[in-house]
């Protein structure tokens, strides 16, 4: 029987099919090379990069990874590649099958609305993209860069403020995007509390560990799905030395957040659960 991904996956494809979209924008659900959207033959294929993450069903390397991620790709159909330091599995791959592979490893130096440096490297990436699809969606330069000048994603580095704060909302959920986050937070020095919570199949301790730096003091909340750590054994994963506080909820840590007078910043991340939870409660104010 299907899942419930694959059966969303097939239900948006005769959607798409029966609406006779000009363009439609897959993403991969998980890996590439078994995933359900991997049914459709790419006009081109893009790998943003290779974390380590997911590694029950992925692997426990990037090497490992990077050749479930190339099962994406196909024979004389370009495929893009934002890694800054791909695996060379990619590659091994795209010569095998006979793909063309290209790297993208300049940023963009033009004005864009996202929030973080690697931005500039994910619009270069876009634009990539964009070019490679010319013969078939022909953009010009002038609608790219304002489209780069406008895009916005939410609940990534997304800023909101409230009672004189700023709230970062991001959904980070793995070492390599935490470390990211955290290159953007430490841009700017200001007493920064966190609101986090996570997943308990997640390598927790090296996602502390990637932007305690940044963080002046905790507050960990519980999330109500079944793959949440328990609140106890969250409290563990921490240093001796972090400042942490337990809250019963997302709704009395934002009410103490944006009630405390220490921190001028607040970033709430460490999964798409906490995120949601935080944004439905911040809609609100």
């Amino acid at each position: 029987s299907l899942t419930y991904f694959e059966f969303s996956t097939l239900a948006a494809l005769v959607i798409f099919a029966n609406e006779k979209v000009a363009i439609a924008v897959l993403e991969i659900g998980l890996g590439g090379r078994l995933d359900s959207v991997n049914i459709v033959d790419p006009n081109v294929s893009v790998i943003t990069n290779i974390a380590i993450d997911h590694t029950d069903y992925l692997g426990d390397t990037r090497e490992v990874i990077g050749l479930e991620k190339a099962g994406i790709m196909r024979n004389d159909v370009s495929c893009i590649c934002g890694d800054q330091n791909p695996p060379t599995s990619l590659q091994n791959h795209a010569d095998n099958i006979g793909a063309l592979l290209t790297f993208v490893n300049q940023p963009y130096l033009g004005k864009i609305s996202l929030q973080g440096e690697h931005q500039q490297y994910n619009a270069a990436l876009a634009i990539e993209v964009v070019n490679q699809l010319q013969p078939l969606f022909p953009i010009d330069q002038s609608q790219l860069s304002q489209g780069l000048e406008k895009a916005n994603i939410l609940a990534r580095f997304q800023i909101k403020i409230l009672n004189d704060k700023t709230i970062v909302l991001d959904v980070a959920h793995n070492e390599a995007a935490i470390k990211v986050l955290a290159e953007t937070l430490k841009s700017e020095k200001v007493p920064t509390l966190a609101i986090f919570s996570a997943l308990k199949d997640k390598n927790i301790e090296l996602m502390i560990n990637a932007i305690e730096f940044c963080i002046d003091e905790w507050l960990i909340v519980p999330l109500s799905v079944n793959r949440a750590i328990r609140i106890q054994d969250l409290v563990e994963k921490f240093s001796l030395s972090s400042k942490i506080t337990t809250c019963k909820g997302m709704e009395s840590a934002i009410h103490q957040a944006l009630n405390t007078q220490q921190h001028q910043r607040v970033v709430i991340f460490g999964s798409f659960h906490t995120v949601v939870d935080a944004m439905k409660i911040l809609d609100k104010y």
